[in-house]
């Protein structure tokens, strides 16, 4: 008897061509913003700026993809567990009541005070 389903079980062969497709992203996106990462230097705040939006489009780093021997994996890791946590909430802009979309209700708060569902 199986304990697990192979389906729903990842392999380690499975861990390691996803890191490997994270990881070409990665690098083509370093191509892509090379000039930016250039033109930024060895200024925090434009550098940081390209790292952000590379880690936006490459998303979290799988398993595997962590650790890995490479500065722009590193900066993403970095982002991911130091930056995006610490980010302050958007705050929501639009201001005034708006409509349920679930419900129907009038509501002025971010949440649906009949249905609880999320401000859209």
């Amino acid at each position: 008897m199986e304990l697990y389903e192979s389906s729903h079980v990842k392999s380690a062969w499975d861990d390691q061509i996803e890191a490997d497709a994270w990881m070409q992203k990665v690098l083509e996106l370093e191509k892509h913003y090379r000039k930016e990462l250039a033109a930024a230097g060895e200024d925090p705040v434009k550098k940081n700026a390209v790292i952000k939006l590379i880690a936006e489009e490459v998303g979290m780093p799988p398993r595997l993809a962590v650790g890995r021997m490479n500065p722009m994996v590193s900066q993403i890791e970095h982002y991911f567990r130091y930056v995006k946590v610490n980010e302050p909430a958007p705050a929501h802009t639009s201001s005034g009541s708006w409509t349920c979309k679930m419900c129907g209700a009038e509501n002025d708060g971010i949440f649906c005070t009949t249905c609880g569902a999320k401000r859209p």
